[in-house]
């Protein structure tokens, strides 16, 4: 799940009075936590709509990595493959679809 905020922070020193305060709020540990709540909520709220005893995966840590189109070695390559052979797919069934209307 993603979470969109904008949090405000008041009576700030520096500048007007009333900022947007993003790290005053969002901290690895206030999301962690964020996100922990979410997903007991979500399950709570699950098991009661569907009346059953469901319980969510342990979390992993550090399983969601972002990996860099440089870093994946012939990434381009085979998306250039891929593209070819979607365009010979399509030809074939155009083909095919011509071939059933006679």
């Amino acid at each position: 799940m993603h979470i969109v905020g904008v949090p405000v922070a008041l009576n700030c020193t520096r500048g007007i009075r009333k900022q947007v305060g993003k790290s005053k709020l969002f901290t690895k540990t206030t999301l962690t936590e964020i996100q922990d709540k979410m997903r007991n909520a979500c399950i709570k709220s699950y098991n009661k709509f569907y009346e059953v005893n469901t319980r969510l995966k342990q979390k992993q840590k550090g399983r969601n990595q972002d990996i860099n189109v440089n870093d994946m070695g012939n990434y381009r390559e085979i998306k250039k493959q891929l593209a070819k052979k979607e365009q010979k797919l399509e030809k074939a069934n155009t083909q095919t679809k011509k071939l059933v209307k006679i």
